[in-house]
């Protein structure tokens, strides 16, 4: 072999190199994970798609991640839930999809799924290393696939059955087929540009954006040619006037078609005749007298979109906002503006915001020869963020993982500028790579909790996110590890998102009182005030995000101490006596409302009084003693412990006193009228 093209083979395979070692972070990672809370959800969806042709089941997001998800698994002779077909609620596929799941080879079956779903976040590191190669050179292509591989947020989520990985794989493809298509336009170019749109649709909807980063990206090149033609330039030469017109026209029309095709072409949603529930006409009407409504019914009545896309688009518009957020510490009862740009900042590696940081500054007076590049890179991390400050929901940085691939080729030309101070730039940017594959290194295999080291690392992040950023459900496989490792047989466990199903991992724990199965309408356990032994407190319940602030969190205290251990970074291990009477107190109120609605009112407020007992400081629990006495007939008691509940949130839940209000007046308009 010639020595002068020892460079290029050095290169590929280091390329090479890079993917082998993506598949293996992404498949050695998730074989120590429990499923997260929606994976059972979209495998089970995907499976009934491939089978049953019903896409019934989660409408909430579109088909293709589950439909990939799910293919392996079609030759195992998968046992399914019976009856599923008569019922397509959102507690259905989650209730369905624990059935299906468990009812089989659990570990196999899911292994499989996220192999395959892996194949999503492969295929965005090769575009991202081919944009970057193509924008900016070789040697910005390699080190934008080195961030891309050691990024922690992207392998959070690269190998889970989730729509996030695909939705950012999609968009990314259509904002670089866009490129491509501008930096030489050609009916050939056009269709990719329809193909990836129609892939980033059949992703997820938040997909959507892309019209708007078109939109603003298509004006600037616009504006761009007017000033050029101004100055005296030619007018470009190639695909243009009425093709040009004719090409969008096409390129729409694939999309179009290929959205189809995710759905079979098939303008039901449900075979045989059957409904989905509610129909899309009841569901639609939910949405009040918006002009939204009356547009997706239009889009039905001419199967404009399949039946089951229009659901989804409802459900987007209905659902969101009713769930709290928690940032930097604090519970807030709905979202908050600056959750999505903080949240960035702290899952992003110490080494990438000081190359975004000195990105100006690197690229000084290079603005012009890469102008379109800057564009096509910008836009879309500028829409997406902007739109996050007025997201329905704050659950986790998941929903701007779109922004990260362009922020790796971002931060990958930073870091080739650097190198080309010379020696001393080339140690400058060595040194940020090796922080950065550090920082990513370090938390392997653990991802999900992963942050930087400015917010205290991985083992710390509960204490600034929390949700899906930290616990999403994926540590029982761990907890069961090391509960057998470290001979643990007597313990208690406060499980977060992962509460309705923990149980098929048999962890042998007492179970402590669960905020997300209090909010969920799941019966509390009922514990003592303090409790002895090995306590583990996920991150979502240590956070207090399903109970409050301060000392409306029943595990509030123990973020005082040092946990004795961790556990993947999202399971607090504390051992010896733990007082949790607030706790105590709301299991005793979770049975007095339980008692309630079963009519036996005597032990009900025999309950609620315990509960009162315990806590002078939750208002829902004097909410809980208001609803027995006024059920009771005894009204003058029920509006003195209304009041105090009034009280009790202006004291310590002021962002909670509406819903408090909200909640009181429901009680009594239901008594009034005898329900």
């Amino acid at each position: 072999m010639d020595r002068r093209s020892w460079p290029k083979v050095a290169y590929v395979f280091a390329v090479a190199a890079l993917f082998a070692v993506l598949a293996g972070e992404l498949w050695l990672s998730v074989r120590s994970m429990s499923q997260t809370a929606d994976e059972a959800a979209h495998l089970y969806s995907g499976y009934e798609y491939w089978t049953a042709r019903d896409y019934g089941l989660n409408p909430e997001h579109p088909p293709m991640l589950k439909l990939v998800a799910a293919m392996p698994l079609l030759g195992m002779g998968l046992k399914v839930p019976q009856g599923a077909e008569a019922e397509t609620s959102k507690m259905q596929e989650y209730v369905g999809g624990g059935e299906f799941l468990y009812g089989n080879d659990a570990g196999r079956v899911l292994f499989r799924a996220r192999v395959a779903a892996s194949v999503f976040s492969l295929l965005l590191a090769a575009m991202v290393f081919a944009a970057a190669y193509e924008m900016f050179g070789a040697g910005t292509g390699l080190i934008a696939l080195v961030l891309c591989v050691f990024e922690p947020t992207l392998l959070a989520h690269g190998a889970l059955v989730t729509t996030d990985m695909a939705a950012s794989c999609m968009i990314f493809a259509a904002m670089y087929a866009l490129y491509r298509y501008e930096k030489r336009p050609g009916i050939g170019r056009l269709l990719v540009v329809g193909v990836a749109v129609g892939l980033a649709l059949a992703a997820k909807f938040s997909s959507l954006l892309l019209l708007p980063m078109f939109g603003v990206c298509l004006l600037l090149e616009w504006l761009k040619e007017r000033r050029r033609l101004r100055a005296g330039g030619e007018v470009a030469q190639g695909f243009g006037g009425w093709k040009r017109v004719l090409g969008w026209v096409g390129a729409v029309l694939v999309a179009w078609v290929v959205l189809w095709g995710f759905y079979r072409f098939t303008y039901a949603a449900r075979p045989g005749g059957l409904q989905l529930a509610p129909t899309l006409a009841a569901y639609a009407a939910m949405l009040g007298p918006t002009g939204k409504a009356g547009l997706i019914m239009a889009a039905a009545r001419m199967h404009l979109l399949p039946e089951g896309y229009l659901y989804g688009l409802v459900d987007l518009q209905i659902f969101g906002g009713a769930l709290p957020s928690f940032l930097l510490g604090t519970v807030h009862p709905g979202p908050t503006k600056m959750y999505f740009p903080v949240a960035f900042v702290i899952k992003s590696t110490l080494a990438v915001l000081a190359l975004l940081v000195g990105l100006p500054f690197v690229a000084r007076g290079k603005g012009g020869r890469y102008w379109r590049e800057l564009v096509f890179l910008l836009v879309p991390v500028v829409v997406y963020l902007a739109v996050s400050l007025n997201a329905p929901e704050n659950i986790g940085v998941r929903h701007i993982l779109p922004v990260f691939p362009f922020v790796m080729v971002l931060a990958g030309w930073s870091a080739g500028l650097i190198m080309g101070w010379g020696r001393v730039g080339a140690a400058i940017a060595g040194v940020l790579l090796v922080v950065h594959v550090g920082s990513s290194l370090r938390a392997f295999p653990d991802y999900l909790p992963y942050a930087n080291e400015a917010f205290g690392g991985p083992a710390r992040t509960y204490r600034v996110l929390t949700d899906s950023n930290v616990d999403w459900g994926q540590t029982f496989l761990k907890t069961s590890d090391y509960l057998r490792k470290n001979k643990v047989e007597d313990c208690w466990y406060a499980v977060g998102l992962g509460v309705s199903f923990v149980d098929h991992y048999r962890l042998n724990c007492r179970p402590l009182p669960s905020g997300f199965g209090r909010v969920t309408g799941m019966q509390l356990p009922v514990i003592p005030p303090t409790v002895h032994g090995t306590i583990l407190v996920s991150a979502v319940e240590a956070s207090g995000l399903f109970w409050g602030n301060g000392v409306l969190n029943p595990y509030g205290e123990l973020l005082k101490r040092r946990p004795d251990d961790m556990i993947g970074d999202a399971v607090l291990v504390f051992r010896g006596d733990v007082a949790l009477p607030l706790a105590s107190a709301e299991a005793h109120s979770s049975a007095s409302s339980f008692l309630l609605r079963r009519g036996r009112l005597e032990e009900a407020l025999g309950e609620a009084n315990l509960a009162v007992a315990g806590s002078g400081v939750a208002p829902d629990i004097r909410v809980n003693l208001g609803a027995v006495l006024l059920t009771m007939g005894r009204k003058a008691e029920a509006e003195a412990a209304f009041g105090e509940a009034r009280r009790l949130a202006g004291q310590y839940d002021p962002e909670g006193v509406q819903h408090t209000d909200q909640v009181i007046a429901g009680l009594e308009s239901a008594v009034q009228s005898g329900h």
